[in-house]
This record gives C-alpha cells, structure tokens and sequence, in this order.
C-alpha cells in the first residue's frame, strides 16, 4: 500500500528530529566543558580502553600536530559503533567494574578537535551473538564541527548511514589488526597544553593501575617534550592482614621504563583494600607521582580531578562512591533527596575507610611512616574529616596517631585517646 504525502512528511520529520535530538545532546555536552576537560578527556580514553579489555594495552602519542591514543581490545560491531557517533553508552549499566556511568565522557575528547579519525576492526554480525567476519575501519571522519549548525541532523544521518554500511566492505575470518585508534590533530597552541596533560597523566598512571586490575601497560609517547615511558605492573601484588576484618594490606610493583635513559625502576604502591571495593593508598608515594599536594585525594578508578586541593594526605577509591556527573568530586549531601541520600552513603563509606586508616597506624611499627610534612596539608572539606597526625611525646620518641578535626576560622581539635584539646 502506498504511503500518502502526509504519512511521508511525518516520517521525514520523525527521522529530522530524532537526529535533532541526538545533535542537541553532543551540543549540551560540548557546551559543558570546563578548564580541566582537556586533562579528563585523556582519562576518559583511558577508561574506554579499560572497559573492552580485560587485560588493556594502551598507547598514547603525540606528535607535532596530532594526538592519537590506541589500545588493543575488543572490536567496534554496530551497536557501539553507533553509540559512538550517536554519542549513547553502550556499555553494560549492570556491570559494576565499568566506569562510564552517563556515556558523555567521550565528549571531553572533543576539546582536542570535533573532528576525530576512527580506525579500529569491526565486527559483521547477524545476530547478537553470531559473528560472520570482520572488516577494518580505517580514518572513519567522527564530526561534530557542525553538530550546532542547520546542517547537523543531516550530517549526523550521513554518518550514521555510514556505519549502515560497513558489513558490505570486504570480510575477514578474523581480526588482522585488533588496535583501536582515535586521532585529533592539533594546533601548535594545542600542543604544549596537550604535552602538560601527559605529564599528569605519566605522573598518576602508578595510582591507577593499582585500582585498575584489568590495566596491564600504558606507554607515553611525547615527541614535543621528547619523553618516552612505558608504566606496566611488574609482577604479582601481595597481601597480608593488618588486623581489621574484611580489609588487607597489599602492595602493588610498578614499573616504570623510560625509553630515552634506559632508567627501569620498579615503584611500591601501598593500600589498604576492602572486600567491599574501598581502597585507600597510603603514603608515602614514589618521589616521580610528584608533591601530594598536587595528586587528587578522591579516584573513581581513576582521578576526580579538583580533588587535588582536598587537603588530604591519602587517596580515596570506593566502587561503591556516586560521583557528580561532572566526575569532579563525589556527592555530598545537598537540597535534593538524591544528594542527601547519596551523599550520606558516601559520607559513610569515607568514614569506614578512617576507620581502616587508625586501625592500621595503630601499630607503632606502621606509624613510623607517618612524617611531620603531612601537617603542610590544611583541610577544606565541606563536612568534618579526619587527618592522620604524628604526634612527640615530651620524651621527643614516643609517636602515636591523633585524630584531627577541622572547625571554623582554621582551628582544630586534636583527638586522641588521652587528649582532646585545641590547638
């Protein structure tokens, strides 16, 4: 039965504002980018690459005029492959260990360039689970240069066409070429910014591959600062018992190569570990992570960058934590019932971690590793918290943990199990 002008107008204009919709969402989120989405979008690469391996290979590089950022791991099929134009998540929401809560992460990367090349192997498939070969995508052109112009539900139309398209191109059996690659030219502005990002990113990668199990190897390519490294786990953490139930004491081994000197040092990351998914890291921190002042207190498997001025001389990873959409804190009780219920569950798990810090420090051999430097930290939480203090006795060799609490105009109490005074 043919179709009346009517019915065909409204399945025209059906079709223009759904991809209107989905043009005003990349706007929103392009619209949302802050000071520190270019240093996030770096991580959030990194956590797209953790999400599809369970054992991820990770490269990023930059040149003098392009930034590209490749893994090994599973194949783009043609429901990723659209969410990733659409910009949708297609990751499993049920999923615990997957990171990407709200799917517009991605969008960070487009501080870089809206325009992004895309090459990685494609899977053809029949069915959800039923596989009949593999194709290579090679530079596919991800555009959002006109995403906010009339012209951009089209655009996003041909794009999505596109990847219709893909099981026509010629088959494979199997995968040639398993690496993903995203790549963003550069300005020279760009440049130098960019090389500033990889230097964070060099400096806290021990961190998270201690809470990220399923990341094997990043390398570090820096052409412009001519710097070189490869960040790999070195060989298997250990585990002891501290004295607190359901928590453990681990040590992970890093390696750090750095392919100019030929410098290979191996780094010891102490944590404390919950079979609850808590992990607070200890100090002190390998001299190369840089001053604690400037590493983030709070992770979500990776950085809550903002985090940095918290005050804290620990890191704070919780799976079970509700971060701010904007992956720059975590929630704390506000206004909305949300926030309040949220935040408190965080307020708690924070305090179940201090919990496992006194426990551990409360042995004297462990409380040695506490230093008079860690008073420089002042903090500037909204809501109290504790600080871990070493505390001489008038002998000037008895050393015990105090607890600190911050109050208002920049006094405190000191607490212990003999004093409560101020100071």
């Amino acid at each position: 039965m043919n179709k009346t002008k009517e019915e065909l107008w409204q399945e025209s204009e059906d079709r223009r504002l759904e991809y209107e919709g989905y043009c005003r969402k990349i706007i929103q989120g392009l619209e949302s980018q802050s000071e520190t989405s270019g240093i996030r979008a770096i991580w959030e690469l990194v956590q797209n690459a953790r999400d599809v391996s369970d054992n991820a290979v990770i490269r990023i590089e930059l040149t003098h005029n392009n930034l590209i950022f490749s893994h090994h791991g599973t194949p783009f099929d043609y429901t990723s492959f659209r969410a990733l134009v659409k910009q949708d998540s297609s990751k499993d929401r049920a999923d615990a260990e997957t990171v990407g809560q709200y799917g517009t992460g991605f969008m960070t990367t487009h501080t870089f360039n809206r325009l992004v090349y895309v090459s990685a192997p494609y899977a053809v498939k029949r069915g959800k689970d039923e596989i009949t070969g593999y194709v290579q995508i090679k530079d596919f052109e991800l555009d959002r240069r006109k995403v906010d112009s009339d012209e951009g539900p089209a655009l996003m139309e041909k794009q999505l066409d596109e990847v219709k398209e893909f099981w026509k191109r010629p088959q494979q059996t199997k995968i040639i070429d398993d690496l993903t690659s995203f790549r963003y030219e550069l300005n020279k502005d760009q440049i130098e910014k960019v090389s500033s990002y990889l230097d964070n990113v060099v400096r806290l990668l021990p961190f998270v591959l201690v809470l990220n199990a399923t990341i094997h190897k990043v390398e570090v390519e820096n052409k412009y600062s001519n710097e070189h490294y490869t960040i790999n786990k070195s060989k298997s953490s250990t585990t002891k018992n501290f004295g607190l139930a359901n928590w453990t004491l681990n040590t992970e081994f890093i390696r750090i190569y750095n392919h100019n000197t030929g410098e290979d040092n191996t780094l010891e990351c102490s944590s404390l570990k919950s079979n609850k998914g808590d992990v607070v890291i200890i100090p002190p921190y390998p001299t190369s992570c840089g001053n604690v002042k400037h590493i983030p207190s709070l992770f979500l498997w990776f950085p809550l960058l903002g985090t940095e001025e918290f005050g804290v001389n620990f890191i704070f990873h919780s799976e079970r934590f509700y971060p701010v959409e904007k992956r720059n804190n975590i929630m704390l009780p506000g206004a909305s019932m949300n926030s309040v219920e949220k935040g408190r569950e965080n307020v708690q798990i924070l305090e179940e971690m201090m919990k496992a810090i006194f426990e551990y420090y409360r042995d004297e051999e462990h409380s040695k590793s506490l230093s008079l430097d860690m008073l420089t930290l002042l903090p500037c939480w909204v809501f109290p918290y504790i600080l871990l203090r070493k505390y001489w006795g008038s002998g000037g060799n008895s050393a015990f943990v105090m607890r600190v609490l911050p109050c208002k105009e920049n006094k405190y109490f000191i607490l212990s199990d003999k004093k409560h005074r101020k100071c």
